[in-house]
């Protein structure tokens, strides 16, 4: 399996068991662990999809300015 699947997994998980713990008021540890720690597990993904992710987009011709990919 991919490094980016995995990162984007886990901080996914982490999000969805901090809500849910969160809404209903339990594990209050668990709620404040991962307030503390959001930041840098957002930051690892960040770096592990930007260093392991490939764009599969048309890349741009000359004189071609950023856009919309799927505007002619």
């Amino acid at each position: 399996m991919k490094s980016e699947f995995v990162a984007i997994s886990i901080v996914s998980l982490v999000l969805i068991a901090y809500s849910l713990c969160a809404t209903f008021g339990i594990f209050l540890g668990f709620v404040f662990l991962t307030v503390s720690i959001s930041p840098l597990l957002v930051i690892w993904m960040v770096w592990v999809v930007l260093k392991h992710g490939t764009f599969e987009g048309r890349e741009l011709a000359e004189q071609e300015e950023y856009g919309y990919a799927d505007r002619q």
